[in-house]
């Protein structure tokens, strides 16, 4: 503030110039606007050396993954999901801030190929065909298992990842995260996602 008034008063001190004044107000103005917007306080994302992270083991699914444990973690006979919603998100609506990790154990059975690519394959297409597809189908590498993958919107933008688990079985990971406030749920998933492990037989 000392800088500020030098420059206000040596303004002002000149003679003979009647729109230094007004000359003056800006500046003072745009300092303000820049001490306060740019130096000012800011909200910051969580530091993701805080957070700590706890382990989920499930056999009946057979994975194991380590997660934050601000995350609810709720199971149910044939999802198992970790939820977090962000600070703006509103009850009973369509998620738009927070992460959703969830985990399905899909029957290959249930495809007419009777194995994983055929079966991704019809999965991707039918999502192809009432979907918005943001990613294309690609093969992918979770906890040291190939697997496939493909991004979508629909009620909200979503990453399904599909790995073996068996000869008849596979497992669906299905990935929401949306950060309109910069938490940094692009970098939890992540930790998430690197630190699954697949058990597979």
């Amino acid at each position: 503030m000392l800088l500020l008034e030098c420059i206000v008063y040596k303004i002002l001190d000149m003679k003979n110039n009647y729109f230094l004044p007004i000359i003056a107000v800006v500046i003072v103005l745009l300092l303000s606007y820049f001490a306060w917007y740019v130096l000012g306080p800011k909200v910051s994302s969580p530091d993701q050396k805080l957070i700590i992270y706890k382990e989920y083991v499930n056999e009946t699914f057979n994975f194991s993954i380590t997660y934050p444990e601000i995350m609810e973690v709720k199971e149910r006979n044939d999802t198992i999901a970790f939820i977090l919603e962000g600070p703006t998100q509103g009850p009973n609506t369509e998620g738009f801030d927070g992460v959703n990790v969830s985990f399905n154990l899909g029957d290959l059975s249930e495809s007419n190929t009777g194995n994983l690519e055929g079966f991704v394959n019809e999965k991707f297409l039918q999502d192809k065909q009432n979907l918005e597809i943001i990613d294309p189908l690609k093969p992918v590498n979770l906890g040291g298992v190939d697997g496939y993958s493909y991004r979508f919107s629909g009620a909200g933008r979503f990453t399904n990842y599909y790995l073996p688990v068996t000869d008849q079985e596979y497992l669906l990971i299905s990935v929401f995260a949306e950060d309109p406030t910069n938490q940094g749920f692009d970098a939890m998933v992540g930790d998430m996602l690197t630190s699954l492990s697949v058990l597979t037989n």
